[in-house]
């Protein structure tokens, strides 16, 4: 799966909560990458092989590019970005909630 993939789930999931489009490609390939570190760190059966794995987790730095987690952690990652995103908007009680609650359903601890 891409981060082109998770990044229209994020904007699918916070329609209606924030300016869909607000976040734009860099800051959004920085939570996707936060967000693969976060998962790994607690789950690190979460990545798959494709070919070499080394102990090394590379940067994520394109949208375009594979995630490296298996489909069953895209949710935990939705959430996790969603999360970041709606945290970010202080102005809004209500959104700050949200994200709070869309980190807590990634079920990561150290968050």
């Amino acid at each position: 799966m891409t981060g082109n993939k998770i990044v229209e789930r994020v904007r699918r999931q916070i329609s209606g909560s924030v300016d869909d489009y607000g976040w734009d490609n860099p800051t959004m390939v920085k939570y996707i990458d936060d967000g693969i570190r976060a998962i790994v760190f607690e789950h690190p059966e979460s990545r798959y092989v494709s070919t070499v794995q080394t102990s090394a987790l590379a940067e994520y730095t394109a949208l375009t590019a594979d995630i490296g987690l298996t489909d069953n952690y895209a949710n935990m990652l939705v959430h996790f970005v969603s999360g970041q995103i709606l945290s970010e908007d202080a102005k809004n009680v209500a959104n700050m909630k949200l994200g709070n609650d869309h980190l807590i359903k990634t079920g990561l601890g150290h968050i």
